[in-house]
């Protein structure tokens, strides 16, 4: 064995190309395993809008030789918390003299620089693959919805929300509802929005706000909390009119932020137990 590659006989499926899957599948290539992505969408995209990478994550970026990739993300300079009827700040975190990178991401940006690295390292990404079953065992199989299977040594479930690798792991707990809906969208940068991210506090709900891509749009997060809710999805789409509406009592920049909103991503937002059991074997 070679330490450098301290996997080189190991074959690996990962279920899912989002972002923790195409990190785990490079992370486990450069340790010299054979690695298969298995995703079940014609092509590798990423629902949602802006992410951010606090420093922890930006070291795993760096480790991956990634960071280089993100230079034009904008850097947070600090956490901005402000009144939801004025927009006046009431207290402020200095994010630059506390972190040593802490950067504002459009999710999409970040899952193509994991997949073109994944794909240059070698990892083989198949669309397409919607998995049915995972049956655990020396050589664990997985089961596709069109008849094909797959094995491997090792498989990874980072298959979401409804993911098929965790009932494989035994029968999951069904997920609470928090009480709380996200209203997600990104906007033109109308306001100037600096580089801090702002969370504007109301009654019955906040909203976030930080710039993306150099500082050129704003992404925005309205939480609202909400009695009931029925759909645990991260693909819905909500109304600008009623996102506006909701958030009516909000002044100062998050009003001009959401004048820009047209069609908002809104999704219940669930509470998964944590799982009493994270692997089996044959």
């Amino acid at each position: 064995m070679h330490p450098d590659r301290p996997l080189a006989d190991l074959s690996i499926a990962v279920i899912g190309a989002g972002i923790g899957g195409l990190a785990t599948a490079l992370t486990l290539r450069r340790l010299g395993a054979r690695v298969t992505v298995l995703e079940q969408a014609p092509a590798i995209t990423e629902v949602g809008a802006g992410l951010q990478i606090s420093p922890n994550g930006m070291v795993v970026l760096d480790a991956l030789g990634l960071a280089p990739a993100l230079d034009s993300a904008p850097r947070a300079r600090a956490m901005s918390l402000r009144d939801f009827r004025t927009g006046k700040e009431v207290l402020r975190l200095d994010l630059a003299a506390r972190a040593r990178d802490h950067r504002f991401v459009h999710r999409a940006d970040l899952v193509d620089v994991l997949a073109g690295a994944a794909r240059a390292a070698g990892v083989q990404v198949k669309l397409l693959q919607k998995v049915a079953d995972v049956v655990p065992g020396p050589r664990p199989r997985v089961a596709l919805v069109h008849g094909d299977t797959f094995e491997a040594d090792l498989v990874i479930g980072a298959d979401g929300l409804h993911s098929v690798v965790r009932g494989a792991l035994g029968a999951a707990p069904a997920a609470t509802f928090t009480g709380h809906v996200a209203w997600r969208a990104v906007v033109p940068n109308v306001t100037a929005h600096p580089a801090e991210a702002r969370v504007h506090m109301g009654p019955g709900g906040h909203v976030v706000s930080y710039p993306l891509r150099g500082g050129d749009v704003v992404n925005l997060v309205a939480v609202e909390e909400r009695r009931t809710w029925t759909e645990e999805s991260w693909s819905r789409t909500g109304n600008g009119d009623a996102m506006r509406g909701t958030f009516s009592h909000f002044g100062g920049d998050v009003a001009r932020l959401m004048a820009e909103v047209d069609a908002p991503g809104l999704w219940g937002l669930f509470r998964h137990r944590v799982a009493p059991r994270w692997h089996a074997e044959g």
